[in-house]
């Protein structure tokens, strides 16, 4: 009897250890095949990202598509798909994408400023086909010559360096408005949800960050974006008063200055340009007048 219950015994865990051993094939199987599955989504996300950094929006369209075909809610495919329907003028495709990434990320900052922009061009569209790229383009277009307006000493535009790797520039529009973030010595520029683009040259940098710190304002749009390159149109908005005569930004050349003045704004003379050396050798001569009346 104890001979038999020995037996019974040995046999049921020889089940058990079979089946253990089933399971364990079954689970890394499956782990492999996930492994496989995460693997060819990085890899069409990568050429996904390669190809709308170089303009081919139609190959980016069908990348992009295979990856949400197996992982519905990848949200970056989603975006470059939104981003990629945009730039082929299929307006009311980019919609229904931006929308679809509201649902799984109802805080999702692309999705949500593209949504914005997007309605924008629908009103604009009315009455003309939604799918027409041209329409698109001229609209835009229109609002970029805007945006992009030339002022001399108040605008400028300047490739960044150090730039975000391809994945993150991918996501970047022409005209979106990112954020200067001054520092000690540098200053960063951000996407609106806080994400690294870039940095300023440093002596453009330095000269900025006295302005600033001086009282001025500045904003800041993407004027174009490559795999390996942003430039960046900066723009004056606010001069403080103790500044007025400074230029934020050198004018190297009176023809320069000439060619972006309209001809009724042309003076017989160049208007004064000082450098902030300048005030503050005002603000030091200011200082010395001021003690030598109380003496």
């Amino acid at each position: 009897m104890l001979i038999l219950s020995l037996h019974n015994k040995i046999e049921q865990e020889g089940e058990k250890s079979l089946l253990t051993k089933r399971l364990s094939c079954l689970i890394l199987t499956r782990s492999y095949m996930l492994s496989n599955i995460t693997s060819d989504i990085e890899q069409l996300g990568n050429l996904a990202t390669s190809q709308a950094l170089k303009g081919d929006w139609e190959t980016a369209i069908r990348l992009n598509k295979q990856i949400v075909k197996s992982d519905q809610n990848n949200i970056d495919a989603l975006n470059r798909l939104g981003h990629a329907y945009t730039e082929v003028g299929m307006v009311t495709e980019a919609v229904t994408i931006y929308r679809k990434v509201l649902r799984v990320d109802p805080y999702n900052s692309i999705a949500n400023k593209n949504l914005r922009r997007l309605r924008t061009i629908k009103g604009k569209l009315r009455g003309k086909t939604k799918t027409d790229k041209s329409a698109v383009q001229t609209i835009r277009g229109s609002s970029l010559v805007n945006l992009f307006l030339e002022v001399p000493g108040k605008t400028a535009t300047v490739s960044l360096t150090e730039i975000a790797e391809p994945r993150t520039l991918a996501l970047i529009n022409c005209a979106d408005r990112i954020y200067l973030k001054p520092k000690k010595h540098q200053i960063t520029l951000n996407s609106d949800d806080g994400t690294y683009l870039g940095k300023l040259p440093d002596i453009l940098a330095a000269r900025l960050i006295k302005l600033i710190k001086g009282g001025n304002q500045y904003e800041a749009y993407v004027k174009g974006v490559t795999d390996e390159q942003i430039k960046v149109f900066l723009k004056e908005v606010k001069r403080a008063k103790r500044l007025v005569n400074v230029n934020s930004f050198p004018i190297d050349d009176r023809t320069l200055y000439v060619a972006f003045t309209p001809p009724d704004l042309v003076h017989g003379e160049m208007p004064e340009s000082r450098t902030l050396e300048d005030q503050a050798e005002d603000g030091s001569e200011d200082d010395e007048s001021g003690s030598n009346r109380e003496d």
